[in-house]
């Protein structure tokens, strides 16, 4: 669910959005709001998530997590401190999560799919107008994970910057006057998800473990 970037606007959206994790844009695939046919694909999953968060559909981004609500987001190291509903224990980094272990990231912090799912739902509310814009993804940035039977069990996506900005809902003063608030990150960092198979529905993919790596 993650930063998504100057300190100064960092520290500013979490006052705003507390600490949620923002990213995502269009990859070039059909808009497709229902969600399901979408997540047949790894790239689709993606392009799903890029949706949700442009209209701000918490339907949407509910659909992208097994309803077992497994879900994990590993917080940047750096970000640790500043998120209040990170899990206190440091967790071990499996050694599936190649791109991760790669960085030299032994044991990183999360949330859980709760939080995740509370943050996001705040974060649609207050704003007004959501627009992300990642840059491309590159077909080597997409890693499969096989079993002895030759099928496909997981998949690495990883997510090589982009740029998101927020528009607040617009607010008044005591006098009445109107303002409104926005903000802009320029750079999210790095991204990487480990997709599995919908346990509902083998035949789709639903996101596992999310891993914000901007600044680590």
């Amino acid at each position: 669910m993650i930063r998504f970037v100057l300190l100064e606007a960092i520290i500013a959206l979490m006052a705003f959005l507390s600490c949620y994790n923002p990213f995502f844009p269009p990859l070039g695939l059909p808009v497709n709001n229902n969600g399901s046919t979408l997540r047949s694909t790894p790239q689709g999953v993606i392009q799903q998530l890029n949706n949700a968060y442009n209209n701000k559909d918490i339907d949407l981004y509910k659909d992208l997590f097994s309803q077992q609500q497994d879900f994990r987001f590993y917080v940047a190291p750096s970000f640790e401190d500043s998120c209040n509903h990170v899990v206190a224990t440091c967790e071990r980094i499996d050694s599936t999560c190649y791109e991760i272990i790669s960085k030299g990231l032994s044991c990183m912090k999360y949330w859980m799919y709760a939080q995740e799912i509370d943050s996001h739902t705040k974060m649609f509310e207050l704003a007004d107008e959501i627009a992300l814009m990642l840059n491309a993804l590159s077909n080597q940035d997409i890693r499969y994970t096989t079993n002895g039977n030759g099928e496909t069990t997981n998949v690495e996506v990883i997510i090589r910057g982009g740029n998101l900005n927020i528009v607040e809902a617009v607010q008044y003063d005591p006098q009445g006057n109107s303002y409104q608030n926005s903000e802009e990150l320029d750079d999210i960092g790095e991204q990487v998800f480990y997709l599995e198979r919908d346990p509902q529905n083998s035949a789709l993919w639903v996101i596992y473990k999310w891993f914000d790596l901007n600044q680590y």
